[in-house]
């Protein structure tokens, strides 16, 4: 039998993994390569992570396991893992790119929308950079461009290897109103392209617009800069932030002055969640030759008349005094996530760690606009702004 060691908060695990793997699970917050005995270790074949679990020389021994041909990641980002450690040691790597792309553009669309609404300002006025242009940035451009607001696509890579897509220029993009970013993270001895602190004191200068949206990665954004930026400038200035430099271990004033602070959850969703381990298994099985199951995805995760699955079954209807900004609140938990970070940060470094930890692992996960039929978006017709950003998010325009 095929031995696995998988993160116990990898979501559906069990519900998707074909019979022929035995399964044991580690606590991602311990060693794992210390927390089973040589005997167990020895037997164990593939490894499922998540991002907070790091694969490299000095986080991996790979000695103690002698026969691992295999490690997933049931996430879309790969910065946590050195790929080529891995290719060195011959074991295969894979990742669920693009996994999370449409709850990540929810996520940015929702995040500026309220924005919007609550300074009191036209998106059909705003034009939006977006920077990094794959899976997640297309996914966001389609949203936004839905909602009426005008878009510069800036993603040099892409560019360079497709020729149908042509990059906006860098002043273009710092000519915009918002930045939003949707880049992995790279450095400068790994990529022609580094996004290692790409948003910096320089750019930030030559940068006039309102408000940085940052769900990538955290270390992409130079956070003291970022501060620099809001509190030099006589104009209002936002940031809302995903994403941390160092998280769990966050930038507490970062996190007080941003309009939004979320811990790390703008991808998460049951839809994505489920992506991301089907994914992961998919290619597990393909490696080590097992047959996959027919495994559908089960109706009562995007069950969205019960309250106990979905924030989406707000009745508007009986709620005189609810506008839209309310309507918003209630729709995606990122508003209620902000609440409770905000309010629990301190002076305490260890009791903010485990708040964003506890935060991010345990709220529980919501269904995607998406999954509402067209019966319940239709409730939401009396305010315009919400009622099309569900219509955008379902793919009816």
């Amino acid at each position: 039998m095929i031995t696995i060691l998988a993160d116990k908060n990898i979501p559906f695990l069990m519900d998707i993994v074909p019979e022929s793997f035995q399964v044991h699970f580690f606590d991602p917050e311990k060693s794992f390569s210390h927390e089973f005995d040589d005997l167990r270790r020895s037997s164990v074949h593939g490894i499922l992570i998540r991002t907070v679990t790091k694969i490299d020389p000095h986080n991996f021994e790979s000695a103690l396991f002698p026969n691992l041909m295999f490690i997933g990641t049931a996430s879309a980002g790969i910065d946590h893992v050195d790929v080529d450690y891995l290719k060195k040691i011959s074991v295969h790597f894979s990742s669920a790119g693009g996994c999370n792309a449409n709850a990540v553009g929810e996520y940015v669309a929702t995040g500026i929308l309220h924005w919007s609404l609550s300074n009191n300002l036209n998106l059909d006025s705003l034009r939006v950079g977006i920077i990094g242009v794959g899976n997640t940035g297309s996914s966001v451009y389609d949203k936004l461009k839905g909602l009426g607001c005008k878009c510069a696509l800036y993603d040099p890579p892409r560019s360079n290897r497709d020729d149908k897509f042509v990059s906006a220029s860098l002043s273009e993009i710092l000519d915009c109103d918002i930045l939003t970013f949707h880049v992995p993270l790279t450095k400068n001895n790994d990529s022609k392209y580094p996004t290692l602190h790409w948003l910096n004191d320089e750019k930030l200068s030559k940068f006039d617009g309102k408000l940085i949206v940052n769900a990538s990665r955290g270390e992409v954004v130079d956070e003291k800069a970022l501060i620099n930026w809001k509190t030099r400038s006589s104009k209002s200035k936002d940031f809302i932030l995903d994403v941390w430099d160092s998280e769990p271990d966050i930038n507490v004033e970062l996190a007080k002055k941003s309009w939004l602070a979320t811990p790390h959850i703008a991808g998460y969703s049951n839809q994505s969640k489920w992506n991301a381990t089907h994914m992961i298994v998919d290619e597990l099985s393909r490696f080590f030759d097992v047959p996959q199951e027919n495994v559908i995805f089960v109706d009562f995760i995007t069950d969205n008349t019960n309250p106990e699955n979905s924030k989406t079954d707000f009745d508007t209807k009986n709620s005189s005094d609810i506008n839209e900004i309310a309507t918003l609140e209630n729709l995606h938990p990122m508003f209620h996530l902000n609440e409770k970070l905000k309010s629990g940060i301190s002076d305490s470094k260890d009791a903010n760690i485990k708040l964003f930890r506890t935060l991010r692992t345990h709220s529980k996960l919501r269904n995607e606009f998406k999954s509402l039929s067209v019966d319940q978006i239709q409730t939401f017709e009396q305010f315009s702004n919400v009622y099309k950003l569900l219509m955008v998010a379902k793919g009816i325009q």
